[in-house]
């Protein structure tokens, strides 16, 4: 039950099930009972079997090592227990245990020690010089000797698993009182009996050839040809030992053939199962007893020995625990081995500054709920560094010491005193070291805490260096034609004896800008200080610029470090300037549109305008985009970027328009400059329209009967570019018309058409369109007379 409650504490199953703390501590108080303690020391113990001793009156089959040393083991654990939830019963379950182990070798009730005369002798012997001790008369010290041997006598007779085997309880009552804090001291005599039962227990072993575990079995003794097994003493004379006379050491066959039906005889060593390899108290004898030297003991056979169910079984899990699980051969298995958490510093924490020179140093244990047990101390460690203001920190750490106790806090912080410590720079971290040895093995568990810097009293401004000159890196020195837009780069100034939280530093840029051409300034502006770092992945600082005039730069950086906190004085700046860096953003260019023409006019492909002008200073080539203005059309990108000649920055492109008599707006961008162009092809000359005159058909001699003859010119529009008559009745108020017949000016540029059917004595108005654009208007004044229009 106990080892059980141990294992569920640490799988943090028990703390939070008061309902079944209380369970165990009714049991721990129930186990406390069964010891007999009238003046508070353990005499003897309550749950004893009336009839078992080692004497005329008990006989000579029945011992009292099984009631003893269970009742160790189970003294021992509850103790562990109590221990664990700091419990009264401890000290009583401890004493408790220490007398029952005692017992347990006990040579009156628990041990029968026959001398080696004795145990030959298969003939009647003496009963009345013995005391009624009959063959159990030899010594501890005979053992020693070699002149005597142990009988583990219960049940039917000698049985190995009532001698040896139980020391697997006394394996873990050892345990569980190494848990409450205690260990048994083993005497001499009782070490002799221990090696005196594991000796008897070998010669009653045998290999059986079968497989592990079941690859040896103790005897039996199935035929009287057969080797000697377990022997039995009987009384002599009379069916009672009381009144017996004699006593005589028997070697039983196992069945007893001669009686019908025939009866088990107890010449089986085994006792109904009981096998070698269920006892593994191999490492309880060298730790405790000492090496037998002998084929036993051999390592645990496990589940294949324990194969009965539940309930009931005999050789079920509940033995294969007990025996196996729970003595000091098996300890690793009892508890998981588990590091502790760091015990990371507390006081000085990681950043202190100004620490007293005599202070309390604080760390936390590393201890929860599933690693503080009393069986597993735990010690510290303590490393550090030092170093005088001023100088570089060391690479090494120092033990400061080690093997320290906790010494908790009321918060359960861990505490040390130190005294006059220099000022200074200092570092330190706790190792903490579980000894996890009881129960599970594991010996020494290290975890190591962070690291923790602080400072000792006020370091001299003197000590303290200046920021390294924050140069600039971008633009450098010399950099030519940097875009509009870009991230500024500069070094932080700073080195590993610089870089502390502690002095924070921040910069200032100051720059002079003069355009191309220009004088350069005497003196430098800021541009803006308070900046932080904000470092890219090289750890240069970055501050990102945007829409900057082309033109000549200079700038510099200044860093300024704030010291304040380790001096402590207020405004403790120490401020380095960089060396200045020359720059330029974009190019010294210039860009013109000269003219715009038809392609007929000047080159290019037909049917098109074409733009030309220079550019100059800059690099790349030259991107055009124009608009036609006329028909409020949209920026139109010129996919071909013309190269400016390289002798006079001649360039020229195409606006692929053949509307020759429109309107259009023209744009160049080069090396970051533009210029921008208008054509209008009616007044630049292209492009030429007009009215000439209107008369009645009877005057023009020509056109439809009834109507007015009109004539004019259209001259540079696209080929096959019509003119359309628009009119309307001025007297009759009409409104404006167009003709359905358009008219293609002839190679002249001349055009006619007709208005029918009109009333010559009303006024007429007229006006044309080509190519989009609108002539002015001319009048008929209803006269009967030709017009010529302006």
């Amino acid at each position: 039950i106990f080892p059980a409650a141990i294992r569920l504490n640490q799988d943090g199953l028990l703390s939070s099930d008061q309902t079944l703390q209380n369970l165990l501590q009714q049991v721990a108080d129930s186990m406390n009972t069964v010891a007999s303690r009238p003046n508070g020391v353990t005499i003897g113990l309550n749950s004893i079997e009336g009839g078992c001793g080692l004497d005329s009156t008990h006989g000579f089959s029945n011992t009292c090592v099984d009631d003893y040393s269970v009742a160790a083991a189970g003294f021992a654990w509850a103790a562990a227990y109590e221990r664990m939830v700091n419990g009264t019963l401890r000290d009583q379950l401890v004493d408790a245990a220490h007398f029952t182990i005692d017992k347990s070798f006990d040579t009156t009730q628990s041990i029968c020690i026959v001398p080696n005369s004795v145990a030959g002798n298969r003939n009647a012997q003496d009963m009345t010089t013995t005391n009624g001790r009959g063959p159990c008369t030899g010594t501890a010290a005979d053992l020693q000797a070699g002149s005597a041997q142990t009988f583990s006598l219960n049940h039917i007779g000698q049985t190995p698993a009532y001698g040896f085997g139980l020391m697997t309880s006394i394996s873990s009552a050892v345990l569980g009182l190494r848990l409450a804090g205690s260990d048994h001291g083993f005497s001499q005599d009782e070490k002799n009996i221990a090696l005196a039962l594991v000796a008897e227990a070998t010669h009653l072993t045998e290999p059986t050839g079968a497989a592990f575990p079941l690859d040896y079995h103790f005897l039996n003794r199935p035929t009287l040809n057969d080797k000697e097994a377990c022997l039995k003493v009987v009384p002599v004379g009379t069916s009672s030992f009381a009144t017996a006379p004699q006593f005589q050491i028997t070697a039983p066959i196992n069945i007893d053939n001669t009686v019908t039906p025939p009866v088990a005889a107890g010449g089986d060593c085994a006792d109904a199962g009981y096998y070698p390899r269920m006892y593994p108290v191999s490492d309880f004898y060298a730790s405790s007893i000492g090496s037998p030297g002998t084929l036993l003991p051999l390592g645990f056979g496990g589940p294949g020995l324990f194969t009965q169910g539940l309930p009931g079984g005999h050789f079920a899990i509940g033995r294969e625990v007990y025996y196996g699980s729970l003595g000091w051969d098996a300890r690793g298995g009892m508890m998981l081995p588990i590091a502790p958490l760091p015990p990371n510093p507390a006081y000085p924490g990681d950043g202190t500054l100004h620490v007293p020179a005599s202070f309390t140093l604080r760390w936390n244990s590393g201890l929860d709920a599933t690693r503080r047990y009393p069986w597993w101390p735990v010690t510290y460690a303590i490393y550090y560094k030092a170093w005088v203001y001023g100088a570089t920190e060391p690479a090494s750490y120092s033990l400061f010491g080690s093997s320290f106790q906790c010494n908790p806090d009321s918060t359960g912080v861990c505490t040390m005193q130190v005294s006059n410590i220099a000022n200074g720079n200092y570092r330190w971290y706790v190792v903490a070291n579980i000894d996890e040895s009881i129960p599970t093995g594991n010996s020494i568990l290290s975890t190591q805490s962070s690291t923790s810097y602080f400072t000792v009293g006020y370091q001299p401004i003197s000590t303290i260096p200046a920021p390294l000159p924050p140069n600039p890196i971008y633009p450098g020195d010399g950099t030519l034609h940097a875009p509009s837009s870009f991230t500024l780069r500069w070094n932080d100034g700073l080195d590993a004896s610089r870089r502390s939280p502690f002095w924070p530093v921040t910069y200032a840029i100051y720059y002079k800008a003069w355009p191309y051409g220009a004088v350069e300034p005497a003196s430098y502006f800021v541009f803006g200080s308070g900046f932080q770092c904000n470092p890219d992945s090289t750890g240069a600082c970055t501050l990102s610029v945007s829409n900057v005039a082309r033109g000549n730069y200079r700038w510099y950086v200044v860093a300024n470090m704030d010291a304040s906190a380790s001096t402590g004085v207020a405004n403790s700046i120490l401020s380095t300037q960089s060396a200045v860096a020359f720059f330029t953003i974009g190019y010294d260019a210039s860009v013109s549109i000269a003219w715009i023409q038809p392609s007929a006019s000047s080159w290019g492909p037909p049917n098109t305008l074409t733009a030309a002008g220079f550019a100059t200073g800059g690099v790349g080539n030259v991107a055009l985009q124009w608009r036609d203005v006329t028909l409020n059309g949209p920026w139109n990108t010129v996919a071909y970027q013309a190269p400016p000649d390289p002798t006079n920055g001649g360039w020229s492109n195409t606006i692929p328009s053949a509307d020759n008599c429109h309107a259009f707006q023209a744009t160049v961008q080069y090396s970051s400059v533009s210029a921008s162009k208008d054509y209008d092809g009616v007044a630049l000359g292209y492009c030429s329209f007009r009215v000439i005159w209107i008369q009645p058909q009877s005057s023009a001699g020509f056109g439809p009967p009834g109507s007015l003859v009109v004539a004019g010119s259209a001259q540079g529009g696209p080929p096959n570019a019509q003119v359309t008559l628009w009119f309307k009745d001025d007297t009759a108020q009409s409104a404006w018309t167009p003709l359905s017949y358009a008219p293609i000016p002839d190679s002249t540029g001349i055009w006619y058409n007709a208005i029918e059917n009109v009333d010559y004595t009303h006024q007429y108005s007229v006006y044309i369109t080509y190519d989009d654009r609108n002539s002015g208007s001319c009048s008929y004044f209803g006269n009967g007379s030709a017009t010529n229009c302006p």
